[in-house]
């Protein structure tokens, strides 16, 4: 299990993401918003089946509440604005499409979300080190996924829409 967030976590073990009451609150959004932008992307866990699973995760057989000296501090923060200023520097010459693709995403807030997600996700998978980043459906069509590596094909030369994935 990989803590990519307060209450945000990857679970080899369910292959998937999950996220917990802290998330929630963590996040400013409501459950009922998280459940209907992530739904198809993450998975809700209660905050005793997340620390179960973190307990297998790190070999604890037995997990009673008197032993529970478990960190759930936030691993890292994310400065969206940071993130995206340095995704333009790097990437000069497609730095008008960056910003225009992050503008468009600041419209809603599930975006801005799952912005922070695939920033939080990518991090842990560069500090995996395993240099496998699987996009797939309309994902691709982001410039912005590209420009982060998360995506290897670009969306430009083939004349893919990013607004095709941030409306979904």
């Amino acid at each position: 299990m990989t803590q990519l967030s307060t209450g945000l976590i990857y679970s080899p073990e369910l292959n998937k993401l999950c996220y917990s009451n802290d998330f929630v609150v963590n996040s400013g959004l409501n459950l009922q918003n998280i459940a209907s932008k992530l739904g198809i992307y993450a998975e809700y866990i209660s905050d005793e089946e997340r620390d179960l699973l973190h307990a297998r995760s790190i070999g604890i057989k037995i997990f009673t509440e008197d032993k529970n000296e478990l960190d759930y501090s936030l691993s890292s923060d994310v400065d969206i604005e940071r993130e995206i200023e340095i995704l333009s520097i790097q990437n000069q010459e497609y730095s008008d499409i960056i910003l225009e693709e992050f503008n468009y995403i600041k419209n809603t807030e599930h975006n801005i979300l799952l912005l922070q997600i695939a920033i939080l996700l990518k991090r842990h998978l560069d500090d995996m080190n395993t240099n496998v980043y699987l996009m797939r459906g309309s994902g691709i069509s982001s410039f912005i996924f590209y420009a982060m590596g998360l995506n290897k094909v670009n969306p430009l030369k083939f004349g893919l829409d990013y607004k095709n994935f941030w409306n979904n």
